[in-house]
């Protein structure tokens, strides 16, 4: 799934013309309209989400296909679920919750660098912070960069067990924790082969960076979404 989702289709849809903040605030409303408990606002951001793929032609059924680690995750959640609450409907509703906010990041992810979004989010905040603001920014480009590295060693070693024929269920509590354990190890290592390099190159995390314009629709856009959050949190 990191190598689907973190490279770009050329392919041009109508978010490939927002401005990535306003992007960024459209995809908050999404997810905390379908977070909600309220069914007709879980159901108005199921709706919007649904209609959002359809309309830039995401293949998320194709993502979740090939990402063994977030089926893992949503099969995970809808059983703990059940165990929790005996209720198959919540343990549904749970996981559907779950699989729509992995949608959002992935329209996000798909029409989208991580560059763009540091840079715009820089942008906005140097107006207030000063050059801490493109540091700052720097931190969230990296990090949102790095997630593919999580999603590759995941699925990494999903596949490497699977060859020698390892069995989760055999000693389910073990095996997930050395699981985990061995993730959280690989990750460090990543993380400091990704900082020598930038080292290397003498990355300087202060530039400011170029940033794309805003236009009247993303501004009305953001407004728009704010309305919408502040809506869902006070009333």
């Amino acid at each position: 799934m990191a190598q689907l989702i973190f490279s770009k289709r050329s392919r041009k849809t109508f978010l490939s013309n927002i401005n990535p903040l306003a992007k960024l605030f459209l995809m908050i409303t999404f997810s905390s309209l379908v977070i909600e408990n309220n069914a007709i606002v879980f159901l108005a951001g199921a709706a919007s989400i649904t209609l959002t793929m359809i309309i830039i032609r995401l293949p998320i059924i194709s993502y979740m296909k090939k990402s063994k680690g977030l089926a893992f995750l949503l099969i995970l959640i809808f059983l703990t679920e059940i165990f929790v609450s005996k209720n198959v409907i919540k343990a549904f509703y749970e996981a559907l919750k779950f699989f729509f906010l992995i949608a959002t990041s992935a329209i996000l992810l798909d029409t989208t660098s991580a560059n763009e979004i540091a840079s715009s989010l820089g942008g906005m905040l140097s107006h207030v912070i000063g050059k801490s603001a493109w540091t700052f920014s720097s931190y969230v480009m990296l990090s949102i960069s790095f997630i593919s590295r999580i999603f590759t060693r995941s699925s990494d070693m999903m596949d490497a067990r699977k060859s020698r024929l390892y069995s989760f269920f055999s000693h389910p509590i073990s095996n997930i924790t050395e699981y985990v354990s061995s993730l959280i190890l690989y990750l460090f290592d990543d993380l400091r082969l990704y900082y020598l390099s930038l080292e290397s190159r003498l990355y300087d995390d202060t530039a400011e960076r170029i940033r794309k314009d805003y236009r009247a629709s993303d501004y009305a856009l953001i407004i728009l979404s704010l309305i919408v959050i502040i809506w869902i949190n006070v009333f």
